[in-house]
C-alpha cells in the first residue's frame, strides 16, 4: 500500500489513524521479535518519550558488534534464535550515515528503565511522528531532545515521519536529529520530503540508516536494532494496512 499524503487531514484524524498504527505495529513486533524480548505500546521512560512502542529485555546475550574501518559496514553474518531471522548483514536501505564527530562523552546521559518485572532495560523505541511534535519550537526541541537524549543512552531508535517537513524542519527531521547528535546536516531531496529512519545506538558513533521516501510511495522493511548490532527487519506496509482499515472512509486522505 503506497503512502498517503497526510499532511492535508485533521490532526485529530492522523491522531486516531497514530492510535491504531502503534496498536498494530506493537502486535506485528511481538510476533517478529524473538522470545526473550517484547514489544508494549504507549509505555512511558519517566518524563521522556510518549507515543512510542518501547522492547525490553533481560539479560544480555553474548553477541558481539563488529565493523568493517574501511567500509563502514556492519559483518555480513545472520543468525536464527528460536526460528525467527536475527539479521546481521547491512540494512537495505538508501543511506547509511556515521557520526563524525561525537559528542563529549560527559554529555551522554544514561537512561536506564525499570519495569515491574527484574530489571528490564528499555533498548529501542520506535516513534512514530505526530503533527504535534513539530507544531512549534518548543514541542519540537522536546521531541528530539528526547530522542536524542535515548539514542545517546544507547537506546535504539526507529523513526517514522510521514509529515512533510515544516518551517521548523525545513530539511526533514533527521537533519535535526542529526544536528542535535553532534554532526552536520546530511542530503534533503525535496522530491523525497519523508524520512524513514533507524538509528544504531553504538555508544562513540551512532549510525542512522535512512530511507527517504514520499506520499505515493511504497514502504521498505526498516532495520530495527537490537542488542549488539543485530536486528530485525520491519515490515511497516503491514501495520500500515492494517491501521489504515480502521480510518472512517469519511476522513481518509487522497
Amino acid at each position: 500500500m503506497p503512502i498517503h499524503d497526510w499532511s492535508k487531514v485533521a490532526h485529530g484524524t492522523f491522531h486516531h489513524f497514530h492510535t491504531l498504527w502503534i496498536a498494530h505495529l506493537s502486535e506485528q513486533l511481538n510476533r517478529l521479535l524473538p522470545t526473550d524480548y517484547y514489544a508494549m505500546a504507549e509505555q512511558r521512560m519517566g518524563s521522556g518519550i510518549g507515543d512510542v512502542v518501547t522492547l525490553t529485555v533481560g539479560e544480555d546475550d553474548e553477541a558481539e558488534y563488529s565493523a568493517n574501518s574501511n567500509t563502514n559496514t556492519m559483518t555480513a553474518t545472520a543468525a536464527r534464535i528460536a526460528g525467527i531471522d536475527i539479521i546481521e548483514t547491512p540494512p537495505r536501505v538508501a543511506r547509511h550515515l556515521i557520526l563524525e564527530d561525537p559528542p563529549d562523552p560527559s554529555e551522554r546521559a544514561r537512561w536506564i528503565v525499570v519495569r515491574t518485572k527484574t530489571d528490564h532495560r528499555v533498548i529501542a523505541i520506535v516513534e512514530i511522528v505526530l503533527p504535534g511534535n513539530k507544531d512549534n519550537r518548543y514541542r519540537l526541541q522536546s521531541f528530539i531532545g528526547k530522542t536524542v537524549q535515548a539514542i545517546r543512552s544507547g537506546i535504539h531508535a526507529l523513526l517514522i515521519d510521514l509529515l512533510p517537513p515544516g518551517k521548523l524542519d525545513t530539511s526533514g527531521l533527521h537533519n535535526e536529529f542529526w544536528l542535535a547528535l553532534g554532526s552536520s546536516t546530511t542530503e534533503f531531496r525535496p522530491e523525497l520530503p519523508l524520512t524513514l529512519a533507524s538509528y544504531f545506538a553504538r555508544p562513540e558513533r551512532p549510525e542512522a540508516f535512512i530511507e527517504p521516501t514520499a506520499v505515493g510511495c511504497d514502504f521498505i522493511p526498516m532495520p530495527l536494532f537490537l542488542e549488539h548490532d543485530r536486528y530485525i527487519e520491519v515490515p511497516l506496509e503491514e501495520s500500515y494496512r492494517q491501521a489504515w482499515q480502521g480510518v472512517p472512509a469519511a476522513l481518509m486522505p487522497m
